[in-house]
């Protein structure tokens, strides 16, 4: 981060599938009107997952790849194209300006592995009054669950230690949402774009 040169950064995993044809697009577009833009997120942080929020603060999606084709899509909320003012973000994938990323910055000292650095950052981003959206036309595919294990728990513990007093109390540690299975990622963008332009006729 600190030796980029380029005006936009994108974080991600390295085990990511880009669907989305017009990805870059859709990004930069985002990228106008909000500071940190990711795939999926919540609206309230509450605890140490930000899935813990569960519904209706969740929001974005993400695909997985099953055996024999198509994908299982875990869709968090998919009521418009963005959702803005999220207090956190998943670390599979993030983007900002480069001026913004520097700002913000990551914890090296408190985490220094491989867990919760992701949600510090956009956490850190929204207190200091930037807005962390989800563009949640942006599909992605991710093979990974996540691995709460002991060093996910170290970690968290570090995170709750940090941003005590800012958190709301977890509701639910077990996450909520809706998933569906698509055949292809042509009929995975035709359910995003129904999904988004239903919401927005009946509103």
């Amino acid at each position: 981060m600190r030796q980029a040169r380029n005006d936009v950064l994108v974080f991600s995993h390295d085990d990511i599938d880009i669907a989305s044809t017009d990805f870059a697009a859709r990004l930069l577009q985002s990228l106008v009107s909000h500071d940190v833009i990711g795939v999926a997120g919540t609206r309230r942080l509450m605890g140490e997952a930000w899935h813990f929020a569960s519904h209706p603060h969740l929001h974005g999606q993400v695909g997985v790849a099953v055996e024999g084709g198509g994908y299982q899509v875990n869709l968090y909320g998919v009521a418009q194209a963005e959702s803005g003012g999220l207090q956190a973000l998943d670390g599979l994938f993030l983007a900002a300006r480069r001026e913004i990323a520097q700002r913000i910055g990551f914890d090296e000292v408190t985490f220094d592995g491989w867990h919760l650095y992701d949600m510090d950052f956009s956490f850190r981003a929204w207190v200091e009054g930037l807005d962390c959206a989800t563009r949640n036309d942006l599909l992605i595919v991710h093979p990974s669950r996540g691995a709460y294990d002991e060093k996910w728990h170290e970690y968290s513990l570090r995170f709750l230690d940090k941003h005590k007093g800012r958190l709301a109390p977890a509701a639910n540690r077990f996450p909520e949402f809706v998933t569906a299975s698509v055949r292809s990622t042509a009929e995975w963008q035709l359910m995003t774009e129904h999904l988004i332009c239903g919401y927005s006729t009946a509103e």
